[in-house]
């Protein structure tokens, strides 16, 4: 009636499979999740460094303009003054 050592070797690989599978199954969930996190933490890095550069060329535009007023204002008095 005793469980011989061959019948424990194929209890035991009847347990040990299943449970294999499902921590190959959850490591791998995770890896895949902690990748995931990563993935939307440098877009949101991406987002911001984009901003930043949009906001960035901006007031260069703004700082072109304020340059080519004031070169237009220059030339006027001297465009003015070969008229008369």
């Amino acid at each position: 009636m005793g469980v011989g050592l061959g019948e424990l070797d194929v209890i035991a690989m009847i347990f040990m499979v299943p449970v294999l599978i499902v921590a190959v199954i959850c490591g791998t969930i995770l890896v895949l999740t902690h990748r995931g996190k990563h993935s939307r933490q440098s877009e949101a890095a991406e987002s911001r460094m984009i901003q930043e550069i949009y906001q960035g060329l901006h007031e260069f535009e703004k700082r072109i303009e304020s340059l080519e007023a004031l070169l237009l204002e220059r030339d006027r008095p001297r465009k003015e003054g070969e008229k008369t």
